[in-house]
This record gives C-alpha cells, sequence and structure tokens, in this order.
C-alpha cells in the first residue's frame, strides 16, 4: 500500500517488490502470481493507486471568514501554473461568454449596485474616490467591463495576450490601494481574502444559482466550466486555494453564494451602511423611469427566449463595452501599447516576454472559428440603444398580431349579431392592413 512498512495489502507479504504503487498490470501479474481471488485481486488495484490529495478550498461561508485576516493576495507568481490547471477548459469560456454576453453584463450590473451595501467592499470604493459622482462612477464601471470582456475572451494564462497583462494590472491596482488604505488606517486588513471572495461571488454567483433569471440557458457542463474559469481568475487575482470561491467545484460554490446572500447581503441591505446612501443615491424615479425598470425586467426573457436577438444584442453589447473602454483608456493616458507588468516589455515592439512559450496562445484561424471578431466588427455599426428598442417594437408588433387574431376569431360570431358593425370593421381593417392594389 505504499506505506513505509512496504507491506503488500494483497498478499500480507512483508517487504514485497511490489508493495509502492505500481501500475494496474503489475498490480494483476502479481495477484495471479500469488494465487488471489478477485475479492483479493480487487484490494490489491485499490491498494495500487496512491491516495488521491484531499482539494483545498472553502466547503462553507465559516472557512471563508477565515480570510477575514488574512491578506487577499496570496503571492503566488502569475507566471507559475498551478497543479490543478486545465487550460482547455478553461478556454471554454470564450463561447459561453460570446453566448451570454448580455446577460452577463446584466448580471454583474445587478451585483454591483447591491454589493455597494457590503461594508467592507464599499470603503474601498469611498477611499478611492472613483465613484464619488455619476461622471466618475460611469467611467470606473466602463473600465471593469472592458476589463472583463478581456478575461473572458483572452488568455489570462499567457503573458503575452492582452488579458494576462489586464487581469494583472487589476491585481497590482488592489495591492496598490491595499498597501495606501493599510498605511491610512492601519486597524484591520483591508481588501482581505474574505473580500475578494464576496467579490467572486458578485461576478459569477447570480448567473451559476439562477440563470434562467437573466436569459441564460446553459448545461450542467457549461455552468461546471464557468465555475472553473473563475476559480482560475481567482488564483490570478492572487486569492489562495483555501480562500478561492470557486476552488471545489459548482455545487459547493453554489451552497456558499445561497449562506452569503442569507447570511451576510440580504442583512447588510436591510442596514446599509452609512456611506451607502451617497454613492447609491439616484434621482427620484418617475413613470418614465420605472416603465424603463419593468422594460428591464422583460428584457432577460426575451434574451431567453429569442436566440436571433440573443445574437444581436451579445454583439452589440460587446463592441459597445470594447469602444467605452477603449475611449476611456485613450482619455486617460495609458497609451495603445500592451505592457507586461513583470518585464514592462511593450508587445507591439515585438519584445517577447520571457514565459511566453509556456502557454499556447491561440491562432488567428482559431480566433476566426469562433466568429468574434468578425460579431464585433458589424456589431459596431448598430447603435446599442437602438438595438435595446427592438424588444418593445417586436413586442408591440406581437400584441398587434394577437389582437388582430382575436378578432378574426370572433369575427363570425359579431357578423350573426351585428352583421353591419363587422361588415364596417373588416372593411377598416382591410384597408388598414392591406396594400391598394390588393383592394
Amino acid at each position: 500500500d505504499g506505506s513505509s512498512e512496504g507491506t503488500c495489502l494483497a498478499c500480507a507479504i512483508p517487504q514485497c517488490a511490489l508493495a509502492p504503487p505500481t501500475r494496474q498490470a503489475q498490480v494483476r501479474a502479481h495477484a495471479s502470481e500469488h494465487g488471489l481471488d478477485r475479492e483479493s485481486r480487487t484490494m490489491a488495484a485499490v491498494a495500487e493507486a496512491p491516495p488521491a490529495a484531499e482539494p483545498v478550498g472553502p466547503r462553507a461561508l465559516e472557512d471563508l471568514k477565515k480570510g477575514v485576516t488574512v491578506c487577499g493576495d496570496s503571492g503566488t507568481s502569475p507566471m507559475q501554473l498551478p497543479p490543478w490547471l486545465d487550460l482547455a477548459r478553461c478556454e471554454r469560456v470564450h463561447l459561453f461568454f460570446a453566448e451570454h454576453a448580455a446577460s452577463l453584463l446584466f448580471s454583474w450590473h445587478c451585483s454591483l449596485c447591491i454589493g455597494f451595501s457590503l461594508p467592507s467592499l464599499l470603503s474601498a470604493l469611498v477611499f478611492t474616490g472613483a465613484s464619488g459622482d455619476p461622471e466618475t462612477s460611469l467611467k470606473r464601471y466602463l473600465r471593469t467591463a472592458a476589463h472583463l470582456v478581456e478575461w473572458h475572451l483572452g488568455n489570462i494564462w499567457d503573458p503575452t495576450h492582452q488579458a494576462h497583462s489586464s487581469i494583472q494590472s487589476v491585481r497590482q491596482l488592489h495591492a496598490s490601494v491595499r498597501a495606501v488604505m493599510t498605511q491610512t488606517m492601519p486597524v484591520g486588513t483591508w481588501i482581505s481574502s474574505y473580500d475578494m471572495a464576496c467579490v467572486q461571488t458578485g461576478f459569477m454567483g447570480a448567473v451559476t444559482i439562477l440563470p434562467k433569471k437573466f436569459g441564460i440557458h446553459a448545461s450542467d457542463q457549461d455552468s461546471e466550466d464557468y465555475v472553473y474559469f473563475w476559480k482560475c481568475a481567482g488564483y490570478q487575482l492572487g486569492i489562495a486555494d483555501e480562500f478561492n470561491l470557486c476552488s471545489l467545484g459548482k455545487d459547493v460554490a453554489d451552497n456558499i453564494i445561497w449562506e452569503i446572500i442569507e447570511d451576510v447581503l440580504l442583512p447588510d441591505y436591510a442596514h446599509p451602511p452609512s456611506d451607502y446612501a451617497p454613492i447609491a443615491k439616484v434621482p427620484r424615479l418617475n413613470s418614465w423611469d420605472k416603465l424603463r425598470f419593468f422594460y428591464l425586467r422583460l428584457l432577460p426573457l426575451l434574451i431567453g427566449c429569442l436566440w436571433p436577438f440573443r445574437a444581436a444584442v451579445n454583439s452589440v453589447v460587446l463592441a459597445s463595452v470594447r469602444r467605452a473602454g477603449a475611449a476611456i483608456t485613450r482619455e486617460g493616458g495609458d497609451g495603445d501599447d500592451a505592457r507586461c507588468p513583470f518585464t514592462g516589455a511593450t508587445f507591439s515592439s515585438g519584445a517577447a516576454c520571457p514565459v511566453s512559450q509556456l502557454h499556447d496562445r491561440a491562432s488567428p484561424a482559431q480566433e476566426e472559428r469562433h466568429g468574434l471578431k468578425s460579431k464585433l466588427a458589424s456589431a459596431a455599426r448598430f447603435p446599442l440603444g437602438l438595438m435595446l428598442l427592438l424588444p418593445a417594437v417586436l413586442l408591440l408588433t406581437f400584441c398587434f398580431v394577437v389582437a388582430v387574431l382575436c378578432f378574426v376569431a370572433v369575427l363570425p360570431e359579431l357578423t350573426k349579431l351585428a352583421p353591419h358593425v363587422a361588415n364596417r370593421i373588416a372593411h377598416a381593417l382591410a384597408h388598414l392592413l392591406l396594400p391598394s392594389w390588393v383592394l
């Protein structure tokens, strides 16, 4: 069984040559040599395999709360691949995001609004001053959305990809804010491992526990893969595996998410901190605002039911977010060159990152097969506002068609009761709906 005594579990012969774990064929040969029965051979096969390492990760909210006093950055190198990494599985998020981009962005928006009530996260927003007024808030949230799009469509493990540079710039931003907050307010641990896990909940929790509420109709495997992607993203942001919400898979993560909602989010939302009102305040809602609210409630339903509309909205949303993010970056003077956060080399200058050979960069043919670039290019011709109005036009058209069909259904009965009225209505509808040359 691989123990220090070297005793074979199958034949109980001390210092057996095959006592350490061996291949399955060797175990079967060993069992046949000793004339073991079927049950003993089964025991030998079990003994052949080395014991699997216990997976590391939180199993309940209490495990996450242990990270309240632990720094949110474990210090792991983003150039060191973790032993559990399955790069192909991580990159499945590309197609998932291309299929559900609008739904994911909508869920992030909802999580952001309710996330203002968490005191520790709100403290960081207030401290940075990046959400002090509507204009700066809009820029910050659009910049965040642009980062998230890069992560979902790029390779966060390859240092030559913009997605890797993006996620490491966010990690460095967290580190700088954490350092300044600690220096200014030395009491407590700012942006802790627990805080980072709560942020993970906002980005992936809503769409994994209630996907249909956001118009997402995905398979269980797709949802599992999306949770796995956020395990990878959490690692690249510096979250230790023991505090990574997604370390142990979707089922465990969903249970913790419900615990966070019931024990943390809803109580904080019922009694928000004092800084909540200035950050989240909005003007008094008028009738038009209420109508827009119910329209946004209807939008995920239409996205989930009408796949052509979903594809069009996904493309337009992606193009709009990327254009807005690029415009904000140019305005901020960051330049167009992507810079390696470790070597300082600019990728556009042709300088290769020293660890780029460790990764398989997606070829142009693969990107073209995914159709992401062509979708973004064609979507840029359509204004986002006009595309979001399309459901209202479709809804009005649907109501009109239903009304006409109902009238046609009751027309025979109406003809019997009031023939003159029915004839006048039918004549008016004919002139309204049919072209003059048909009449």
